[in-house]
């Protein structure tokens, strides 16, 4: 960067920042790390991590979807069961929650 070159602000968020210096390029900062990027490439990043941050949020919905499923067995309804034979340690009364 040639030291007459200033910089106007594009965006921040948190503990990034990007940076357009009077010469043309652009500066990413990530905390302590500054990347230096052509136009073209900012917007190739840009695009990048849209993409990553749809799929993500995508996987998490799925993970959460899933992580809400139990499996119970259906002695569990079986009066003559003690709490011990109930599967995943469930208690009578916490059972007949998730079953009915």
């Amino acid at each position: 960067m040639n030291p007459d070159c200033f910089q106007t602000l594009l965006a921040a968020r948190g503990n990034f920042r990007v940076e357009r210096c009077s010469c043309g390029s652009i500066s990413l900062h990530a905390g302590p790390l500054t990347l230096r990027l052509e136009t073209d490439a900012l917007e190739q990043l840009a695009m990048a991590l849209g993409e990553a941050a749809v799929n993500n949020r995508a996987d998490e919905e799925d993970d959460v979807e899933y992580s809400n499923l139990r499996i119970v067995s259906s002695v569990a309804d079986n009066d003559d069961m003690d709490e011990s034979e109930l599967p995943t340690g469930l208690n009578a009364q916490e059972s007949d929650t998730v079953l009915h």
